[in-house]
């Protein structure tokens, strides 16, 4: 396993707070914790994973090359601002590769961050990452590819997620993360075995069209999903790294497999951002969606009381704008409203 060690410069990360939600905590009928993973540089939990692996890259080159490398990652949006991030901090480039699915505000973000360049390939990530290795990486034999989710250098950086909550609570009886490619969830379970909160439960959450830990957990093996048909594009992975299925399927776990719909992430952002006055992606509201639907205390083995603690790892993301919040609204804004 690889561990995190201080790069020659600061890290591409920050450690972020851990704060109490009153309104999701009435909601849920126990005391709920946002880990606030949205603070990160590039806005999401990826700066943590995508940092530690650009550092690790590094790290590795012979102490004579002291020329800027050039890193290339396929991403739906998130992967590819915290490889931006990590690489520009560093003083490296970074191009993204991204699927026909991401949206334009995404790209214009990217560039914003300062992508050296976004290529759009492919209906879905599975072929944008076919192109990147097969087609770009051969006419720059100096690049570094950059795994979106699949490494354990990755897999070592969202693991700190879970030593800085270990830092800032005592324990914790749950812990919700969402689930795209599965990296979180690996730096997750991993990060609570070294915590030594073997009790804890991790609620994995997708949303349906692009459940491929789900649909996995029932045919009893790690599967490829046809293509993506949810909109939570962040989450777009058709198949989720083998050491995330590994980890949900093993007997006697603690992940619980959840998945919801869309409109159900939808309708949590809308009222996620009246009550918490803070903007989420549908990859990000779909934790919260959980809560909202009552459905927490159904899904997690153990028994909740007003004192068990809970944390939702507010993951972050940038694909949201205002006018694609006020489209949720019209549309399923009171889906969760208070009874």
């Amino acid at each position: 396993m690889g561990s995190v060690q201080r790069p020659r410069s600061s890290l591409p990360w920050v450690e972020t707070p851990l704060i109490e939600s009153r309104p999701l905590s009435e909601a849920a009928g126990c005391r709920i914790f946002l880990k606030l993973e949205n603070l990160q540089p590039s806005r999401s939990f990826k700066s943590r994973g995508i940092g530690n692996y650009v550092i690790q890259r590094l790290n590795s080159l012979p102490d004579e090359v002291t020329s800027p490398r050039h890193f290339y990652c396929v991403s739906g949006g998130n992967a590819g601002l915290a490889c931006i991030v990590a690489a520009t901090s560093l003083g490296h480039k970074a191009t993204i590769i991204v699927a026909s699915t991401c949206h334009a505000s995404t790209i214009k973000r990217l560039y914003s961050m300062g992508a050296s360049a976004v290529i759009t390939y492919g209906k879905n990530l599975a072929e944008a990452d076919a192109y990147l290795k097969n087609t770009i990486l051969k006419d720059d034999p100096l690049g570094i590819y950059v795994p979106p989710f699949d490494h354990e250098d990755i897999w070592a950086g969202n693991a700190t997620v879970m030593q800085e909550i270990g830092w800032q609570m005592d324990h914790a009886d749950a812990v919700i993360c969402s689930v795209g490619g599965g990296g979180l969830l690996c730096g997750v379970v991993e990060g609570l075995g070294r915590l030594g909160w073997n009790d804890t439960e991790v609620v994995a959450v997708e949303t349906a069209g692009a459940d491929s830990l789900a649909h996995s957990l029932r045919a009893g093996a790690n599967m490829t999903l046809p293509g993506i048909t949810s909109a939570a594009t962040s989450l777009g992975c058709v198949r989720v790294a083998e050491k995330a299925y590994e980890y949900s399927a093993a007997p006697g776990g603690a992940v619980r497999s959840v998945v919801l719909t869309d409109a159900e992430a939808a309708a949590a952002c809308v009222r996620f951002a009246d009550e918490e006055r803070t903007m989420l992606e549908l990859a990000c509201g779909v934790n919260i969606a959980v809560i909202y639907k009552g459905i927490l205390k159904q899904v997690l083995h153990r028994k909740l009381t007003p004192e068990s603690k809970v944390v939702v790892i507010l993951c972050g993301g940038s694909n949201v704008t205002l006018e694609i919040l006020e489209g949720w609204r019209q549309q399923h804004g009171g889906m969760f409203d208070e009874k």
